[in-house]
């Protein structure tokens, strides 16, 4: 199956068991066999500074997004909530995106 269409998604993720450098998220992305772009960041939650991480998906089905992507990140990182911007017609809550959630962006 052809996980490629065109579509650029940015994921925005960040919580307590994100490495400073983003590398654990690296090494967990590239076992997905996706092309990303992956670039760390910090990001405040209340009065909390988390490490977190920009990852460009290019070209990657929307769908694909939901299966080998966020519900693996999920799982393995422990979060709760993700920003992220789809290229062609989406910016948003990722919850929001798959099914009507209560995430609160």
């Amino acid at each position: 199956m052809n996980d490629y269409d065109g579509t650029t998604t940015i994921l925005n993720v960040s919580g307590d068991k994100i490495d400073n450098n983003c590398l654990n998220v690296l090494k967990f992305m590239k076992k997905t066999g996706l092309n990303c772009h992956i670039v760390p960041n910090k990001t405040v939650i209340g009065d909390k500074i988390e490490n977190g991480c920009i990852i460009t998906l290019a070209g990657v089905k929307p769908d694909i997004i939901e299966k080998k992507v966020w519900k693996n990140l999920e799982k393995e990182f422990d979060l709760k909530c993700a920003f992220m911007e789809m290229k062609r017609d989406y910016a948003g809550c990722v919850r929001n995106f798959f099914r009507p959630s209560n995430c609160i962006t």
